[in-house]
């Protein structure tokens, strides 16, 4: 037992350190935050300085990685370390759960750094195949973000085969996955994550991105209800008269406040709001090199 809490005291020492750290450059400029690398474990130290106690530092390290978050969410939104903290606790325990679904969305919608959001539900997958909700997951990252439909069909169809997969998972694996239907299943998704948060800052994230799809999937419908309108040689002067004319259900306020508008120029719908919509921020379809692809 005195093993066990020498070794614990020696090793959680060194990571309330980068806690109280992190508190402070809350309160730091920016440009000093660039040293919080130097009080984070390296990767291939971490299972040495835990004296064999991988779990209960692993513990501690998704603590001090939800704090992390959370400080950074409130501040600057600077989240450079996250995916090296989130690593560090799966490096300890690869079969720990929550970490993964909090890490893989933190860092694709929130960091708006998919590929990795992805490669950590792969590694999700490697260490815990049984868990539908990673193969789920990985479906929604593979459709909405790199408009692969094959990719997703095939991790969704995998996900339904668990008996205690959810509902939503065997409505997708039983149909034909179009990719037009990616905001709505973006949507699906996110409010089922909501729901699932264990974190506000998660959670208040999550509901950030909301906002973004819903913004994704007002554009995509008024551009179908115009390319329509083109089709049959209406012309259009106004949005107003478009949604009159369809008997469109649509607003004319974007969720960030902006103003849905006509842009003569392009001949397109387009927002008023500085919010850049998902279809312009969106990676490309993923091509991973062999050493990258998912197992």
């Amino acid at each position: 037992m005195l093993a066990l809490i020498s070794a614990l005291v020696i090793s959680i020492t060194a990571v309330v350190t980068s806690s109280v750290y992190l508190e402070q450059q809350h309160r730091a400029p920016i440009n000093a935050r660039r040293d919080e690398a130097l009080y984070l474990p390296h990767r291939g130290a971490v299972r040495f300085i835990a004296f064999g106690y991988n779990n209960a530092l692993s513990n501690y390290l998704w603590f001090h990685t939800i704090n992390y978050f959370g400080i950074h969410y409130r501040g600057d939104k600077d989240y450079r370390w996250l995916e090296h903290q989130c690593r560090l606790v799966t490096d300890l325990n690869p079969k720990v759960t929550d970490i993964y679904e909090f890490c893989s969305s933190m860092l694709a919608w929130e960091n708006k750094e998919p590929r990795k959001g992805l490669d950590f539900l792969s590694t999700a997958i490697e260490h815990n195949p049984e868990r539908w909700i990673y193969w789920y997951l990985r479906g929604v990252f593979h459709m909405f973000f790199f408009e692969d439909d094959v990719a997703a069909q095939a991790d969704f169809v995998k996900a339904a085969e668990f008996p205690d997969a959810h509902p939503i998972v065997k409505r997708l694996a039983a149909k034909k996955i179009a990719l037009s239907q990616g905001p709505e299943t973006a949507l699906q998704f996110l409010h089922f994550m909501i729901e699932r948060s264990k974190s506000d800052a998660e959670r208040n994230a999550l509901k950030d991105r909301v906002k973004d799809v819903i913004l994704e999937r007002d554009l995509q419908r008024w551009n179908e209800a115009l390319q329509k309108a083109h089709s049959s040689d209406r012309r259009v002067s106004s949005l107003e008269q478009l949604k009159q004319d369809f008997a469109l259900d649509l607003p004319l306020v974007d969720p960030f406040g902006g103003h849905y508008t006509l842009d003569p120029e392009s001949a397109a719908v387009r927002t008023t709001s500085t919010r850049k919509p998902l279809s312009e921020r969106r990676v490309k379809r993923y091509n991973p090199t062999p050493s990258e692809a998912p197992k």
